[in-house]
């Protein structure tokens, strides 16, 4: 697959010199960001779909069950819930996202958006 980005930048450094091309560079270099952030954003919104997931079969049912507590057995259960169903649903470079993500990473995302979803009520 072509980088119609680095072909852009090399253009540019021919027809206009190195003032241009920098500039090019900058704006090249926005709008990967962007992108980057797009597929963040679709991987993070897999790990909510399965979050939903984890509160509707292990969370709320252990906690009507145990007097609103969670074990931490409870609490891991919940967390390989989310994450096996966000790997179902996420597609394309979010999906390697997410499988990219080590243990620790998917545990301190899930943690964020519980509490940004605290705070967003």
């Amino acid at each position: 697959m072509i980088d119609w980005t680095e072909v852009l930048v090399a253009v540019a450094t021919i027809a206009i010199g190195g003032t241009g091309a920098a500039a090019i560079r900058v704006l090249a270099m926005l709008a990967t960001n962007k992108k980057a952030k797009n597929i963040e954003a679709k991987a993070l919104d897999a790990l909510l779909e399965g979050m939903a997931l984890a509160q509707d079969t292990v969370v709320r049912p252990a906690k009507a069950k145990n007097k609103g507590k969670l074990s931490l057995n409870l609490v891991e259960r919940a967390e390989e819930v989310a994450l096996v169903k966000a790997k179902s649903v996420a597609t394309g470079a979010a999906l390697k996202m997410v499988k990219s993500w080590s243990s620790d990473t998917s545990k301190s995302k899930i943690k964020g958006l519980l509490k940004w979803g605290n705070t967003a009520k």
